[in-house]
């Protein structure tokens, strides 16, 4: 790899424009959940308790995502960069930071539900656990190291990649990089 060479992946402005726009479509369903009254005695949504629920529930978590999505769109940072030094991640809502070389062991893709996500495994997965500062970042990333053994996941969402294409730019520019150190 070329000393200089930087590769810089931008969010994806279209996929992020979709996300926003259901999550608004959520939080609209959830505030009408809430203010309007039911129309039948037959739907499980006629119980006020349970309008109340489905209705807050899906105004705080779309509502938080919506607000996510709007934030990474006007975010002029890369979502991905990767370089002579390693990775660094900016495409998610608790983003991982800079990933070195040396810390990599591997990459693979998971499919969950109809979401993709490129794992990448590391030698201390402890230190990057410890990297995040919120309960919910904290917490996502331990439920990632659990299932997937690391606590670097990263979603398609954000990203304009087909993860497998990803992960085949990541290990060919490991290997750049890896050879260039050696021989260099």
């Amino acid at each position: 790899m070329n000393p200089t060479e930087r590769i810089e992946i931008p969010h994806s402005k279209g996929k992020l424009v979709k996300l926003l726009l259901l999550s608004l479509a959520f939080v609209a369903a959830g505030a009408w959940l809430l203010l309007s009254r039911p129309e039948s005695d037959r739907s499980i949504f006629n119980d006020p308790a349970a309008r109340s629920v489905a209705g807050g529930l899906s105004i705080l978590f779309f509502g938080w995502s919506g607000f996510f999505f709007a934030r990474k769109l006007s975010d002029k940072r890369p979502a991905f960069i990767i370089d002579r030094n390693g990775i660094e991640d900016n495409s998610s809502a608790f983003p991982n930071g800079f990933v070195p070389w040396t810390d990599i062991a591997g990459y693979s893709t998971v499919r969950v539900m109809n979401q993709q996500f490129l794992i990448i495994s590391v030698h201390n997965p402890e230190q990057y656990l410890a990297r995040q500062t919120s309960f919910l970042g904290k917490q996502g990333a331990r439920q990632n190291y659990k299932r997937y053994g690391s606590p670097l996941a990263l979603s398609s969402n954000a990203l304009p990649y087909n993860l497998h294409e990803l992960e085949s730019l990541l290990r060919l520019k490991r290997a750049e990089y890896t050879n260039n150190r050696v021989t260099g």
